[in-house]
């Protein structure tokens, strides 16, 4: 006859469930401020590589002047090696050009 006493006591467990449901919702907040703050930060390092490749240019300009002295040479030497030559400056230029 004593059990119907317990009844009641489950009921009360309930209510209690309740609540620990809702500071889980108040984390989730938190954690998007700190994603974005991420973001900000990757742009600057993707600008500092494009400052290197305009110093790499230069170097190439240099080659050209060098080459055209030698293609001189080679035309008291044999005249098809000249067209060779001449195409292979030609090649070089649009390179650097297109650098």
């Amino acid at each position: 006859t004593s059990p119907p006493p317990a009844s009641p006591p489950p009921s009360a467990p309930s209510p209690l469930s309740p609540p620990p449901v809702t500071p889980p919702p108040t984390s989730p907040p938190p954690a998007s401020p700190p994603p974005s703050a991420p973001s900000p930060l990757s742009p600057p390092p993707v600008t500092p590589p494009p400052t290197s490749p305009p110093p790499a240019s230069p170097p190439p300009s240099e080659p050209p002047p060098l080459s055209p002295p030698p293609a001189f040479a080679l035309v008291t030497t044999a005249s098809d090696s000249t067209t060779d030559f001449s195409t292979s400056g030609i090649t070089a230029a649009v390179c650097a050009f297109a650098l």
